[in-house]
């Protein structure tokens, strides 16, 4: 089971309590529009979702076509699954679209007559049902889906720059762990475009759909769910009708081998040690901050842990703030520590934290109870862990 599926179900029944509950609950979906109403090619299908989870879990929401998708066809479209969420209840907004819909084979348009309903860890699946619905797609004219085919093809330009895991540049053959993600890097002029990268296997894997450029470059990025093979990468280009209008393969032989047990099992020290305010007083030295201080947004500390590891690859700490109980934010992840940096007896680790993304828009305090800190392998087993208690509030900078 991965990191964050021990955290939520280890974690709270470890240091809180939960009453028994379902694995997953549907209590209810809604589609925003009506299903008198006739869709048209590129048009997003949305939908609130209310559902109960025991577990931490991803929501997906998948059309049911009354008819597949035949052979030959260009078919396009897509959908968002939602980020991991914690346990317990929420309630979120879900859609799913077609594009590209050629009118000669599909002269009636596309008929949807269900929605698939499903939710997952990274090791399992918590619920997938479908539920009857009927709504229609409609297709653009042929002149008018050649001109959607063709948009942003004349510019289009994109190269492979690397393919990193963690901290670590891959080479071609390099070895990597199931669980671990592997980041891609391309260079483009064409920020106002999108770009995903599949992994070449037969193994299943996870990937992020669609990542914009930023500053000409992007990092597409997929996770190894299975000990195998990767004979490279397909980057994909979408234009502005997330239509896909080119592929560009990569020849980057990779091992996938099973690195879950590395350092479990084994003596480890994760010991929180004091938090520090990071900027350095009169006398050149960091001073100590109390429980129960107020300070802004913005000011950075310094939080101090003796650590110690036997993990042959490395291991990484996560640190996350508590508010009301629960784990919230994640304030800090480390880059890659070998055993070797960190085999004194006495090793520090600092690290530094603020608060500047919290959005105060409707409270003006953010009431933190204490840290949540979590010693990762580098397939994002739990090796050790420890919750701090240490109340703070946080006002927004001035």
């Amino acid at each position: 089971m991965s990191f964050f599926s021990k955290l939520f179900s280890k974690l709270f029944s470890k240091f809180f309590t939960k009453a028994p509950q379902q694995d997953f609950v549907l209590h209810s979906i809604h589609f925003e529009t009506p299903e008198s109403e006739t869709l048209t090619d590129g048009d997003f299908l949305w939908a609130t979702i209310d559902f109960e989870s025991k577990y931490d879990c991803q929501l997906w929401l998948l059309p049911v076509l009354e008819q597949p998708s035949e052979a030959g066809s260009s078919l396009g479209g897509g959908y968002m699954p939602s980020d991991v969420l914690p346990s317990g209840r929420h309630q979120i907004k879900r859609y799913f679209y077609f594009n590209n819909i050629d009118a000669q084979i599909y002269p009636d348009g596309l008929k949807v007559i269900g929605t698939r309903i499903r939710a997952t860890t990274d090791t399992e699946t918590l619920y997938e049902e479908v539920h009857s619905i009927h709504y229609q797609y409609l297709p653009f004219s042929a002149e008018v889906l050649a001109e959607r085919q063709e948009a942003d093809k004349e510019n289009l330009q994109f190269e492979f720059v690397s393919a990193s895991c963690q901290d670590r540049i891959l080479s071609p053959n390099d070895s990597i762990s199931v669980g671990s993600s592997i980041t891609v890097r391309i260079h483009t002029p064409n920020d106002d475009l999108t770009f995903c990268c599949f992994a070449k296997t037969d193994s299943s894997f996870g990937y992020n759909p669609m990542t914009s450029p930023h500053e000409g470059k992007a990092d597409l990025s997929f996770t190894m769910h299975e000990i195998g093979e990767i004979s490279g990468f397909a980057i994909t280009a979408y234009n502005r009708y997330d239509i896909l209008i080119d592929t560009l393969d990569i020849d980057f032989p990779l091992q996938v081998e099973d690195w879950r047990d590395d350092g479990r099992d084994q003596a480890v020290r994760l010991d929180f040690d004091g938090v520090y305010d990071a900027t350095l007083d009169e006398n050149k030295e960091y001073f100590a901050v109390s429980e129960g201080s107020a300070i802004s947004s913005d000011r950075e500390l310094r939080l101090y842990t003796y650590l110690n590891h036997q993990a042959k690859h490395g291991a990484s700490i996560k640190i996350y703030d508590i508010v009301n109980r629960e784990i919230n934010e994640e304030l800090y992840q480390s880059s890659i520590i070998s055993s070797e940096a960190c085999k004194e007896e006495n090793y520090y680790f600092c690290f530094e934290i603020n608060w500047e993304n919290v959005d105060f828009s409707e409270n003006p305090v953010y009431e933190v109870s204490g840290f949540y800190l979590v010693l990762l392998n580098i397939a994002d087993e739990v090796l050790a862990e420890q919750v701090i208690d240490f109340p703070l509030t946080i006002h927004e900078k001035e």
